[in-house]
C-alpha cells in the first residue's frame, strides 16, 4: 500500500515544503532533482520525503515527487492561459495571446516545462491510462497529475474550438476539433523546445517569446490573413480621411473667395 493517503484537497505543510524545494531546485540549472537534494533544501531528513510520497517500490518516492511537481506546473500553466484568455475578445487574438503566455511560461520555467512534457511524466501518464500493475493501487499523485494535465488540454480545446466556430482557425476538410487541438499544441511545444534549446536564435537571431508565438500560430490562424486585411483597410481609411482633411481648407478658401466676388458684384 502507498503510505500517502491524505486527501488531494488538503495539502500538508510537509508536502508543500518538498514541492517548494523541488521548484527551487528546478530553477537552478546545475542542481539535479533527487530526493536527497529536495530533503536538504527543505531542511528535512533524507527519509522524510518517503513519509510523504511513499516508497519507490509502491510507485512513490522520486516518481511521486515528480508527478506532484508536474501537476502543479500544469495547473499554473492553465491558470496563466485562462488569465490572458479573459482579456482577449476575438477568437484569433485569444489563441495568439494563449500562445504567448504558453511560451512565456516555458521560457521562465524551462526545467519545469521539460519535466512536465518529458519522457518520465509521459510514461507515468501512459501508465495512468493503462492502469496500475496487478496488485498495486494507483498512487494519488498520478491521479492529480492526470487531472491537472487533462484540465490544460480541455482548456486549450475550448479556445481552439471557439476559433473553429468563429472561423479564425484553418481547418482541413474532415478535420475535427481534437486533431486541431493536437496540431496547435504540437506547434506550441515544438516552438517552445526550439526556443529553449536556442535553435530559433541560431536560425532567426534573437527571438522573443512574443515573436515565437507568432511563428507558432501564423499558419494556423485565418485571423492572420484577416488582420492583414484589416490593416490594409485601416491604412486606406486613414489616407481617405487625410485627403478629406487636406481638401477642406481648399474648399473653404474657394467658398470664401466665391462669396467675396459675389459681394463685390453687389457693391
Amino acid at each position: 500500500m502507498v503510505l500517502n493517503k491524505r486527501s488531494p484537497e488538503r495539502e500538508s505543510p510537509l508536502r508543500r515544503s518538498f514541492l517548494d524545494a523541488a521548484r527551487a531546485i528546478l530553477r537552478d540549472p546545475d542542481t539535479p532533482l533527487d530526493l536527497r537534494k529536495v530533503a536538504e533544501r527543505a531542511g528535512k531528513s533524507r527519509t522524510a520525503p518517503y513519509l510523504e510520497f511513499g516508497k519507490e517500490s509502491e510507485g512513490g518516492g522520486l516518481a511521486a515527487l515528480k508527478m506532484a511537481v508536474a501537476a502543479e506546473g500544469f495547473s499554473e500553466l492553465t491558470d496563466r492561459l485562462q488569465a490572458v484568455r479573459l482579456r482577449s475578445r476575438e477568437a484569433g487574438a485569444a489563441i495568439r495571446d494563449m500562445a504567448r503566455a504558453y511560451l512565456s511560461f516555458a521560457r521562465r520555467e524551462p526545467r519545469l516545462y521539460r519535466l512536465m512534457f518529458g519522457e518520465d511524466i509521459g510514461g507515468l501518464l501512459t501508465g495512468q491510462q493503462e492502469g496500475p500493475a496487478e496488485g498495486q493501487a494507483p498512487h494519488q499523485e498520478s491521479e492529480r497529475l492526470f487531472q491537472a494535465r487533462l484540465r490544460l488540454q480541455q482548456y486549450v480545446k475550448k479556445v481552439v474550438g471557439r476559433g473553429m466556430r468563429e472561423q479564425a482557425v484553418r481547418v482541413k476538410p474532415g478535420g475535427d476539433l481534437q486533431r486541431q487541438v493536437m496540431v496547435f499544441w504540437a506547434m506550441l511545444h515544438g516552438t517552445a523546445l526550439l526556443m529553449l534549446d536556442g535553435q530559433l536564435d541560431i536560425a532567426l537571431g534573437h527571438v522573443t517569446h512574443e515573436e515565437a508565438a507568432r511563428l507558432a500560430t501564423e499558419h494556423l490562424l485565418v485571423g492572420l490573413d484577416q488582420s492583414i486585411l484589416r490593416s490594409a483597410r485601416a491604412m486606406a481609411e486613414a489616407k481617405r480621411v487625410k485627403r478629406q482633411a487636406e481638401a477642406r481648407p481648399v474648399a473653404r478658401g474657394a467658398a470664401a473667395r466665391g462669396k467675396l466676388r459675389f459681394m463685390k458684384r453687389r457693391m
